[in-house]
């Protein structure tokens, strides 16, 4: 398949008026001024973004390719592309038939010019190559091209949110400025094949992605920053059908391919762990930055935003390690040294919460162990005195019944008895006399009179306790 040189455009690649000097400052890999290190690439990316924003693109795109199914367009008519009057095409010129439209993901060249309302010219572009849906071009492009036939010419009028928003596109481009575009699609293909792609081929379209990235990145757009990101990643991930002819080829030339693609590679996942700490993804972050770390131990971006996002989670025992290790790579940096202080406050304080809580847990345990001594050798004690009577009932009690068991018992040791005086179950054969135990002789009845004793005794305390209380008024 031969494709056409694509050609910068201004639609293309918009670079911010007030770039950073320093390497660490600048949120964003790839730069010509400051290349990157070596990096790994992950196998997978995991792309968490606020629900149904990366997304939302594509949904249009789906909905405006069957939104006119049975229209039968010509001349000079106007489509509704969402229905609400913020992108309207005319039709110029009519194309090959609607078979000839090209689908979402397919490759598409165009060229276009973009005006002002007043008429200025703002972009003309001979040709460009692009793949539909990718966010490669403004999003009134994106959404329009799926309802134009090959070789058709129409002209597109735009809202600023489907184009360049109310931030606009220094210097020519103000916020909130409607556009009108006269497009002309020249081609379309079916979706390219990546891995029949060459390596060179593979770093331009990868790059170009990158680029409308840090596009994205720049304008705070950040669900698209991540699809672009994804997008090239995705692209350099898979294998070509020619690596093997390549290595017999050149053996140089494919080392020197392969550090390209690795170097690509490293900048777009730091580009990517950047856009996913602005989305507050940091489980996302992390995985992107220990993919690079696979490759890099020592990057100190990959670090750096590493141990960002781990203090983001809350991980301050974990994140402190690394952020002292980027501090002393670039010891520098004040933007280092100022998460790295941040960092120490917070496992400051909480060490001074767990100390806080330990504290009182330990205060409210001797609270409740001393409340409960008190109680008893404190609040009880009053009580027993007031209660004499019952106390002295209840020794009685157990006394008298000490002295009837040792009188119903007897003294230890042992007495003869004759065997005639025994029960039939104690005669021995011999019938000779034997010590038997005192213990054998029957109790039954001493116990059942020791008990009613007992049980008259515990009445007769109890009415007096009940009397006592009453007169002293706690009953």
């Amino acid at each position: 398949m031969t494709r056409k040189k694509k050609r910068h455009s201004n639609l293309e690649y918009v670079h911010s008026s007030s770039s950073q000097t320093n390497e660490f400052l600048d949120p964003l890999e790839g730069t010509k001024d400051h290349p990157s290190p070596d990096a790994s690439l992950v196998d997978v990316i995991v792309d968490r973004t606020p629900a149904g924003e990366s997304s939302q693109l594509h949904d249009q795109i789906k909905e405006t390719t069957t939104a006119y199914p049975e229209m039968d367009t010509c001349e000079d008519e106007i489509i509704d592309v969402l229905g609400n009057g913020l992108i309207t095409k005319k039709i110029l010129t009519k194309g090959l038939g609607r078979e000839s439209r090209p689908n979402h993901g397919d490759l598409v060249e165009i060229s276009f010019k973009g005006y002002l309302e007043d008429g200025t010219i703002v972009d003309d572009v001979a040709s460009m190559v692009c793949t539909l849906g990718d966010g490669d071009v403004i999003q009134a492009l994106d959404l329009s091209l799926p309802l134009a036939e090959r070789d058709e010419r129409f002209e597109l009028i735009t809202d600023a949110r489907f184009a360049y928003g109310s931030l606009g596109r220094d210097p020519d481009i103000p916020g909130d400025a409607t556009l009108r575009y006269e497009v002309h699609l020249l081609s379309s293909s079916d979706p390219p094949s990546y891995s029949s792609l060459s390596d060179p081929e593979r770093l331009s379209m990868a790059d170009q992605k990158r680029e409308r990235g840090n596009y994205y990145y720049r304008r705070e757009e950040y669900a698209f920053a991540v699809n672009s990101y994804n997008k090239a990643l995705k692209l350099l991930s898979v294998p070509t059908a020619n690596q093997s002819t390549e290595r017999t080829a050149s053996t140089s030339d494919t080392m020197n391919s392969s550090e390209l693609l690795e170097e690509l590679e490293i900048k777009l996942l730091n580009n990517l762990a950047a856009t996913q700490l602005k989305i507050q993804a940091y489980d996302a972050a992390v995985k992107s930055c220990n993919a690079v770390l696979q490759r890099d131990p020592r990057n100190f971006k990959a670090l750096f935003r590493k141990g960002k996002a781990l203090l983001e989670q809350a991980e301050v025992d974990e994140a402190i390690p690394i952020l002292r290790l980027v501090h002393e790579m670039v010891p520098s940096s004040s933007m280092v040294a100022s998460e790295l202080r941040r960092a120490r406050c917070l496992q400051q304080r909480e060490r001074e919460r767990w100390s806080r809580a330990a504290s009182k847990m330990f205060s409210q345990h001797d609270s409740k162990s001393m409340k409960t001594r008190s109680r008893f050798f404190g609040l009880q004690l009053p009580v027993l005195r007031r209660r004499t009577l019952l106390v002295s009932a209840v020794l009685t009690v157990i006394v008298s019944i000490a002295l009837a068991w040792r009188r119903i018992v007897g003294k230890s040791g042992t007495r003869k008895i004759k065997p005639s005086t025994l029960p039939k179950r104690f005669h021995w054969q011999d019938r000779q006399a034997a010590y038997i135990p005192k213990t054998v002789v029957p109790i039954s009845q001493p116990l059942e009179t020791l008990i009613s004793i007992a049980r008259r005794v515990l009445e007769a305390t109890h009415f007096i306790t009940q009397h006592q209380l009453r007169g002293s008024g706690e009953l």
